[in-house]
């Protein structure tokens, strides 16, 4: 009896222990994992975790505590600040992403939610935004369709500038300022002290593509003038050398950086709430990659001081992104030197990785990294992170992980008993909206037709995500296709929100065969909100021939997006005489300009296809792009001024060389500057819609040698002399640099005090023996070939035989030059020639005049002005006679004339224009 009382007892404690190892849920990594979750695609993309309902947020967070997650990123920053921007409504399908998120955030904060469950069930939550991203120039380079949908007075005020301070970086800040750094600052904490994160963590990169070479952007004015300052040379205008390199440069922009990331974090302090980054897994000190990895950062060429940030505790965590094409071994060896580099620092190194399972990462767990799971569809998560087998039982489970499980192997194929529509049935009602969700998937990948009668009913479900899956599945029933695209309509009539659209575009588009008979009906006839703009984007997708008259019918629509895409399905008709009339109609159509613009992307496909049927068009079609381009010049007053020249310019850009005269011929006109401006951007800064259009630094220099020199922003001054402070060098030319002249002496050429135009001396040029007695400074910096330049010097022939030249010039001879001749006769040097070419200027004797040349490389000219001591004014110009000069090295004098005959002249100035 004894016995058999401890027989009893031991069997009852095992039931106990069995039954409680049941019901504990596994655990990611013992709980030490923590999860990302990027919530502005999330939003997006219907089929992703859901969380825009109470219900969904708490089913979220609930499988998120059963699970073991100790942390959880959530991109709420970036959402946040993007809702806060301006939204420019003409990208019509990131408009429609914006305004179903702004008013999700109006009625129902996800986030404030998700801070509130995750607090209450003891787990962190920290904010995840960019470091350096904030919305974009209406020109830059986005995803779709221009304009960037999203502005912002930040980028607007504190742009990243190129060295020529022409171009702007898409969307970055400029930390080089403290006012700059203190406006971030401002914005980041205006979200931080309203929403009680434990922390915030960075993401580094840029999500667009308008940067086209690493070391494209980053010479603000601030950066250049501290690196002159430091290291000897302006990295606008001159190399980089051994000892004022890339490097220094880079570190400097970290430097700035660094302190905007110090006083970040002082100001989160506060608030209890730490700070961390996401690195790049190459290189944890560079920018991320994005979309291109290993080729470019889209942050920009910034240094990341991690070891100057972790020493003073300024970084609390580090995320180690293991994406966009890094190995597990690469990413292995950097979380390895991560460790090493926080070993005697309280901040923490963790994996940003999509699967748990990767072998590489066990050991570095165990050598104290931490995993952060990066998920965004619920199935997967149960599929990647390595919990262990389900088992049909699981389905009647009281624990929502198990239910979960269960449906994510049968979906997957992977449950080991046969599950079948009865018994995957019940879970399409379950009260967790990821269960129902989960369960619609299983029914739909069970592939019995008879799961549809289930699966129907739950494209009326009240949560989002499980609608979504609903109507992925549809693409799977067995009903009739025109019952299918009924049922789809009227669920998205229902519920007319982003995701559910783009899903249901999305069915839609892969139908087989196409519907587009019923669409077409719909699209005209149909009025319920977004059902007639899903079938106008559906048969953009289908075009063809008989789908013209939708189209034209299409183009009166009063939906906007209706027209947009029957715009984009003319673009497709590539031979149809009939749709290039409809688009040309369109292209000039006032007050309609988001049409406009795809209009002249549509007319773009159709000239690059080159179809025979549409040839007699083409000179048409040229002309009338040419005259929308020009609208764009100055005062230009269109909703589409700041963008609308880049869809214009890429469809003249399809016309080859006939495109790209018309363009040049904007660029070199002198009458618009702004037309000139834009034309240049088009012509040579191209940029295609959704891809990084990369150059080299060479090929940026040669299209910025063939911008306008009245479009210069920065002027370089290579020569200013008054001869106040000039004194004679070497007798040798090749003498030396700034105040030493060359070729001064007593008997010849020398500074006379006696004859100044201002101040108290100016060079007096005597004609002496040999012939010419050169006279001339050698430039401290080289002005590189194709820059333009700028040569002004006021000047005196003392008598009627007086004559004298001058000219900027380098190794390969004559750059640009003039000479004066004893009758007072204007020549300027023609390159072509090699010689003089007279003009019909005269300098007079005995009267002080100002000679200014300024070159016009894009032209091939250069032009003389003639100003008098009152004001007066005359000009010449000479074309097609500008050499190419190499680099310019040395400005020189040559007096001319009868021995003894003398000029003077006061104030050169030498500048470039680059």
């Amino acid at each position: 009896m004894q016995f058999l009382k401890y027989a009893m007892s031991a069997l009852l404690t095992l039931v106990l222990v069995a039954a409680w190892a049941k019901a504990e849920t596994p655990k990611l990594h013992g709980g030490q994992a923590d999860i990302y979750i990027s919530t502005g695609d999330n939003l997006f993309l219907g089929d992703s975790l859901s969380f825009d309902t109470p219900e969904a947020v708490d089913a979220l967070f609930d499988l998120l505590k059963e699970t073991g997650v100790r942390r959880v990123y959530w991109r709420g920053l970036e959402q946040v600040l993007m809702n806060r921007n301006p939204l420019r409504e003409q990208n019509l399908r990131y408009a429609s992403w914006a305004n179903w998120t702004r008013d999700l955030y109006r009625r129902f904060d996800p986030d404030k939610a998700a801070i509130a469950a995750a607090h209450k069930r003891g787990m962190e939550i920290w904010a995840v935004g960019k470091l350096n991203e904030f919305g974009g120039q209406a020109d830059a380079v986005p995803t779709n369709a221009w304009p960037f949908f999203e502005s912002s007075p930040l980028v607007d005020k504190w742009p990243v500038l190129d060295r020529h301070g022409v171009l702007h970086q898409g969307g970055t800040v400029s930390f080089a300022t403290p006012e700059s750094r203190q406006d971030v600052m401002d914005m980041v904490m205006s979200v931080m002290d309203e929403y009680p994160y434990d922390g915030v963590a960075f993401l580094s990169y840029a999500e667009n593509h308008s940067q086209r070479f690493q070391d494209e952007f980053g010479f603000n004015p601030p950066i250049a003038e501290e690196f002159k300052k430091r290291f000897g040379i302006d990295p606008r205008f001159e190399d980089f050398t051994r000892t004022a390199s890339r490097e220094d440069w880079v570190r400097l922009r970290g430097e700035h950086l660094s302190e905007y990331l110090r006083g970040l974090k002082a100001r989160l302090a506060k608030n209890q709430q730490n700070l961390g980054l996401f690195v790049n897994p190459w290189d944890p000190h560079e920018m991320m990659a994005w979309n291109v990895p290993e080729i470019i950062q889209t942050g920009g060429p910034i240094h990341i001081d991690l070891e100057g940030l972790l020493a003073d505790g300024t970084l609390n965590q580090l995320v180690l992104f293991a994406g966009y094409g890094a190995s597990d071994e690469v990413v292995a060896k950097t979380a390895q030197n991560l460790l090493w580099m926080t070993r005697q620092t309280k901040a923490e190194v963790s994996i940003d990785t999509s699967l748990m399972t990767v072998p590489q990462w066990e050991p570095l767990r165990k050598a104290g990294a931490g995993l952060v799971y990066d998920i965004r569809i619920a199935a997967s998560y149960f599929n990647r992170a390595g919990f262990p087998d389900a088992s049909l039982s699981d389905l009647k489970s009281d624990q929502a992980f198990d239910r979960m499980r269960a449906l994510q192997q049968i979906a997957y194929h992977q449950l080991k008993e046969r599950a079948t529509i009865q018994d995957i049935a019940p879970l399409a009602n379950d009260p967790n909206p990821i269960v129902r969700s989960l369960a619609i998937l299983a029914l739909d990948r069970t592939g019995d037709p008879a799961a549809f009668a289930i699966i129907e009913k739950a494209l009326n479900d009240p949560e989002l995500v499980v609608r979504c899956y609903a109507i992925k599945a549809m693409r799977n029933s067995p009903d009739p296709q025109d019952r299918i695209v009924d049922k789809l309509m009227a669920s998205l009539a229902e519920m007319p929100l982003h995701p559910v659209a783009e899903e249901t575009l999305d069915v839609l588009i892969g139908m087989r065969p196409r519907p587009a008979t019923q669409l077409s009906k719909l699209m005209r006839t149909d009025s319920r909100p977004r059902v007639s703009e899903i079938a106008a984007r559906a048969l953009e997708s289908m075009a063809q021939d008989d789908l013209l008259e939708t189209y034209l019918a299409g183009l009166k629509d009063t939906h906007e997006y209706v027209r947009y895409a029957c715009t984009k399905g003319l673009g497709h008709l590539h031979g149809n005489p009939k749709a290039v009339e409809a688009l040309l109609t369109q292209l000039v159509k006032p007050d309609d300009v988001v049409v406009n613009n795809r209009a002249a992307l549509a007319l773009a496909e159709i000239i690059d296809e080159n179809r025979p049927e549409v040839a007699s068009l083409r000179p048409r079609v040229l002309e009338t792009l040419k005259e929308v381009y020009a609208a764009y010049g100055d005062g230009c007053n269109r909703p589409d001024a700041a963008w609308g020249y880049r869809p214009t310019g890429t469809a003249l850009l399809a016309f080859g060389t006939q495109g790209q005269e018309a363009l040049r011929q904007f660029m070199l006109q002198r009458k618009d500057k702004q037309l000139a401006e834009l034309a240049w951007k088009s012509l040579c800064i191209p940029h295609r819609l959704s891809e990084f259009d990369f150059v080299t630094e060479a090929q940026d220099r040669e299209a910025f040698a063939q911008r306008p020199p009245s479009l210069r922003k920065y002027k370089v001054v290579r020569v200013q002399q008054n001869f106040e402070s000039a004194k004679p060098a070497d007798a040798q030319f090749a003498g030396g640099a700034g105040d030493d002249w060359s070729g001064m002496t007593q008997e010849g050429s020398y500074l006379d005090a006696q004859s100044p135009h201002e101040g108290k001396q100016s060079m007096k040029l005597v004609r002496g023996q040999p012939a010419g007695n050169l006279v001339g400074v050698r430039l401290s910096n080289a002005i590189r070939d194709g820059a333009n330049v700028q040569f002004s010097l006021w000047l005196r022939r003392d008598s009627d035989q007086s004559a004298f030249g001058a000219n900027a010039l380098g190794a390969s001879g004559q750059g640009i030059g003039f000479f004066i001749n004893s009758s007072g006769s204007l020549h300027l040097w023609d390159g072509e020639k090699s010689g003089w070419t007279i003009t019909d200027l005269t300098v007079p004797a005995g009267k002080w005049v100002q000679l200014s040349l300024v070159s016009d490389y894009p032209l091939h000219t250069y032009t003389a002005t003639l100003t008098d001591a009152d004001g007066r004014s005359q000009s010449a110009e000479v074309q097609g006679v500008l050499p190419s000069h190499a680099d310019i090295t040395h400005l020189r004098f040559s007096p001319q004339g009868d021995e003894g005959t003398s000029s003077h002249v006061d104030e050169v100035t030498l500048i470039a224009l680059p």
